[in-house]
């Protein structure tokens, strides 16, 4: 599959990023996870993310992860945002299925997602 120009640019990227996060020799890189948002809530918009520190952030009486939306195709960049703790749940891979995730465009999301068909219109 690495013959294919597109698939070796894709594998080749997501490697160079998984790098760069890599967490032997910064403890603070330790504490950040991939996760999924659920804006406005369970069953809301899902977006996938990571989690910047584990430590909840009280803003106004209320509870807040901090989290990171990379930008795709290249997630070493994107937006920090406070979501409410309800909203945040703990996914079954690592920053490397998040970087793949992003790199391929979402492309191979259901490697890492649950996933189900889309019903034919």
């Amino acid at each position: 599959m690495k013959r294919l120009p597109l698939i070796r640019t894709i594998y080749d990227a997501s490697k160079k990023l998984t790098n760069l996060f890599e967490v032997k020799d910064q403890p603070d890189m330790k504490s950040m996870s991939p996760v999924l948002c659920y804006f406005g809530g369970k069953g809301g918009t899902a977006v996938l993310a990571l989690l910047t520190t584990r430590e909840i952030i009280s803003i106004d009486g209320h509870d807040y992860y901090s989290i990171m939306i990379p930008s795709s195709p290249v997630p070493v960049g994107g937006a920090i945002l406070y979501v409410p703790v309800g909203w945040v749940e703990k996914v079954d891979f690592g920053i490397d299925g998040l970087v793949n995730v992003y790199v391929s465009m979402g492309v191979t999301g259901p490697e890492y997602l649950q996933k189900k068909k889309v019903p034919d219109a």
